[in-house]
């Protein structure tokens, strides 16, 4: 029961996140899109993904595919600030580090393996 209520917690916790930066990016896409490097089109489509799945992570609809879809743009993140802007686990003052992408990232990965009791639709697949 305590597993159950702390990856509820967890969920929710990510959940906030990603609709935080999902609003962000529907409510000022063009900055949003200079500053990810995507087409306005793809920093508004971004900001609808994250706010859908906040939803669902929230609610546990589909947590599997939504968890393996939002490894996706962490990834992409990650390779940004690992190869290109390089500003170091922590950060500097222009970059966020790299430490947001990679907890994410195992956090994902863990409602992938087990999203909890509280949830609204069951898994699609038991890994063994």
């Amino acid at each position: 029961m305590l597993f159950d209520i702390a990856i509820l917690g967890l969920r929710i916790a990510i959940a906030v996140v990603f609709f935080s930066s999902g609003w962000r990016n529907v409510t000022h896409t063009q900055e949003r899109s200079v500053s990810l490097g995507l087409p306005v089109w793809g920093a508004a489509m971004l900001g609808g993904v994250y706010l859908v799945s906040s939803v669902c992570l929230i609610f546990g609809v589909y947590i599997q595919v939504i968890s393996a879809v939002l490894i996706i743009p962490m990834l992409r993140g990650l390779y940004k600030k690992l190869v290109i802007w390089k500003p170091g686990i922590w950060g500097d003052h222009k970059y966020d580090g790299w430490h947001y992408n990679l907890l994410f990232i195992f956090c994902l990965l863990v409602f992938i393996e087990d999203s909890g009791s509280y949830v609204l639709t069951q898994p699609f697949f038991q890994l063994p």
